[in-house]
């Protein structure tokens, strides 16, 4: 019979007949580092690879007047307080351009204390009310057929003041008469007398 030998059994058997395992046999619980590799410029890189971190915006910043400050605002606070600016600028320009642009006046200025029915103390002149003859001292009984008594200064200026070339009726008491006069709006702009029109708006 024919003795076989296995050449796996006399590799790794020594000439004590114990098995010899090679220093540099790898582990296999030890991960095996990948080699770097270079790029081009010298640049080696590695498989390891660091997430980048998300930078901080900086839309908002705040200035404090001594450079700007370390805050970080929110995204669009910057869009929006700007927005804020132009309405509340838009709001006043409206407010101050209320008594100078379509407004239909009859020009007239009236003082009223609780109690008492609203009397003229001034006409301006060139207005539908200087024109119709009303004056100084006329009391005024009703507007539009709307009686006065018991109405507050606002509620009477609303009914007296309107759309231009729009008719408006005073009903008023002068002395123990009793008179009415219809008129027609005119438009505050079209008063061309600088110094009526600046009487009237400080007369407001």
């Amino acid at each position: 019979m024919w003795a076989f030998t296995c050449p796996l059994t006399m590799a790794l058997a020594g000439e004590s007949g114990v098995p010899l395992l090679k220093p540099d046999t790898p582990k296999f619980d030890k991960p095996v580092e990948k080699k770097p590799t270079t790029l081009k410029g010298g640049v080696q890189h590695s498989h390891k690879v660091v997430p980048a971190q998300p930078k901080p915006s900086l839309v908002g910043r705040a200035n404090t007047g001594e450079g700007q400050s370390g805050v970080l605002a929110a995204p669009g606070n910057a869009a929006m307080d700007q927005k804020r600016a132009l309405k509340s600028r838009a709001q006043k320009d409206t407010l101050s351009s209320q008594a100078t642009a379509g407004i239909g006046i009859i020009g007239v200025k009236f003082m009223m204390t609780f109690g008492h029915l609203p009397v003229i103390n001034k006409v301006f002149p060139g207005t539908p009310a200087a024109q119709e003859g009303v004056r100084p001292r006329d009391v005024i009984v009703a507007v539009d057929g709307i009686p006065t008594n018991g109405l507050t200064k606002e509620e009477v200026y609303d009914l007296i003041v309107g759309t231009p070339n729009t008719s408006v009726t005073l009903s008023l008491l002068r002395g123990g008469d009793f008179t009415v006069r219809r008129m027609t709006r005119m438009d505050f702009n079209d008063i061309t007398d600088p110094q009526v029109r600046r009487d009237y708006l400080l007369s407001l």
